[in-house]
């Protein structure tokens, strides 16, 4: 099978890309982060775009990922209990966030129910500091603070040294995995960034199959793919591509693959449509109607350039968005007017 595909790639190699509708991509992002300035870098040297890719890291977030890292289920011992550490938020502000750090001992014993316990044993506090006008946080810190258990809280050596691990007698490792997180981004964040310049700047679509995410490209976006390839293959990763000829079973294939992706698209957004409209009382801001508005745009675009393409109508992808822009188009009456326009002057 190997063979067989690297012998279709290198005869594809020598074929002319108006022999080609396109490529079909797959990749792999591996379980490793990166530091999100290096990677801006990394893309602005393939002369690939940032549009995706995060502006800039919150601090805020740093903190929460930072202490959701805390969370942790142990194994059941023995004696039939089972040990876990739940991070819970008790409340935020403008100035500060709460997480709580909980014991929980759930005991099993045969022919009774569950107990469940639990216990306070760490509060963390972040404080947001100050914003200056360039939108760069100074002055915000973390604060940690060891409860005396009343329930008589006893970590195993086990426990005890994961939770060294994660947060340090003094704080000191949570404050170094929030550091990191207010420079870097994980795995997750750099799949959907690689995910979104497929699907939303080079206009890919999906091709649900049993060996998972794959993705197809139209050839006229190949140097911009091969320069993708190589940022994904520069952090660790990998992404693989292969040649799709013009052929009439392929053009059926993806319009298949089209419509199927479009109407999945709307319903999706319409789910979130009509619990508008089904309010006659709500109201919406005007970037939220914008962002409906813009969807709509995007999808007929799409269908526009795939329709000429495959040389197929798509009919039903074509009813589907005609219906969904009249919808998204109706929000602009529930769109909140300025109370200076909505009060007539008075």
């Amino acid at each position: 099978m190997t063979a067989s595909v690297t012998d279709y790639a290198s005869a594809a190699a020598a074929l002319p890309d108006e022999y080609f509708l396109g490529q079909i991509v797959s990749f792999t992002i591996s379980e490793q982060d990166i530091e999100l300035d290096a990677a801006k870098d990394l893309l602005t040297t393939h002369n690939l775009r940032t549009d995706t890719m995060r502006k800039r890291l919150r601090p805020i977030d740093a903190f929460k990922k930072a202490a959701n890292e805390i969370a942790v289920k142990f194994d059941r011992d023995a004696a039939g209990e089972q040990h876990s550490l739940l991070v819970r938020p008790v409340g935020q502000d403008m100035s500060e966030s709460h997480r709580h750090i909980v014991f929980e001992r759930a005991i099993f014993k045969t022919g009774q129910r569950r107990r469940v316990e639990h216990e306070t044993i760490w509060k963390l506090m972040y404080d947001r500091g100050k914003r200056q006008k360039d939108g760069s946080i100074v002055d915000d810190s973390i604060y940690v603070e060891q409860q005396a258990v009343i329930g008589g809280v006893t970590l195993t050596p086990e426990e005890q040294a994961w939770v060294d691990e994660k947060i340090g007698p003094d704080g000191s490792k949570l404050r170094a995995r929030f550091d990191h997180w207010r420079t870097h981004l994980d795995s997750h964040a750099v799949r959907t960034f690689v995910r979104e310049y497929i699907v939303d700047l080079l206009g890919g679509i999906s091709i649900k199959g049993n060996s998972g995410g794959l993705y197809f490209v139209q050839q006229k976006h190949i140097d911009e793919l091969r320069d993708l390839m190589a940022f994904v293959k520069e952090i660790g990763s990998h992404m693989h591509t292969i040649p799709l000829l013009d052929i009439v079973e392929q053009r059926e294939m993806l319009a298949e693959a089209f419509v199927t992706e479009t109407m999945d698209e709307i319903r999706a957004q319409m789910v979130e449509l009509n619990k508008i409209l089904a309010n006659p009382t709500r109201t919406i801001t005007e970037a939220t109607y914008d962002e409906y508005v813009a969807k709509a745009a995007t999808l007929l675009a799409k269908h526009s350039e795939y329709s000429s393409l495959l040389d197929h109508n798509l009919d039903r992808a074509d009813t589907e968005i005609q219906i969904y822009k009249t919808q998204a188009l109706s929000l602009f009456s529930r769109v909140k007017k300025p109370k200076s326009l909505g009060s007539g002057g008075k």
